[in-house]
């Protein structure tokens, strides 16, 4: 079931219906559908296109306490998320965690985190 609400929720952001793949996140997780980490990463990508940063920041401490596996592209979709609105302070912690978690952040993440400073106040 996952395999299919991650198609819905990848089509919706692409198509620009970024608060739609929220929803169908939240409405299989209140199902209890089997959503697995790329659900979640899924979801955190359309927060980052809606600039969602706070939605992001939930989902990605929610995953965290959880104990929900998270991989590369979560840290740096979180990291994305609060560098789309200048959130320089809290994607410098989030590129911390991730080298905490014993990941190594990829290009994309560094550059997230110096275009949240560029944006910052």
């Amino acid at each position: 079931r996952s395999f299919h609400c991650n198609a819905a929720m990848s089509a919706c952001t692409r198509a620009g219906k970024w608060l739609e793949a929220l929803s169908l996140f939240r409405l299989s997780a209140t199902a209890r559908a089997d959503l697995d980490t790329v659900s979640c990463n899924a979801a955190l990508h359309a927060c980052t296109i809606g600039e969602a940063w706070h939605a992001a920041l939930q989902l990605f401490r929610g995953m965290a306490r959880s104990g929900r596996k998270m991989d590369s592209f979560t840290h740096g979709a979180a990291v994305g998320a609060a560098a789309s609105r200048g959130q320089w302070r809290r994607a410098l912690c989030l590129l911390r965690e991730v080298s905490l978690a014993g990941m190594d952040p990829d290009s994309s993440t560094f550059n997230a985190v110096v275009s949240a400073c560029e944006k910052g106040d």
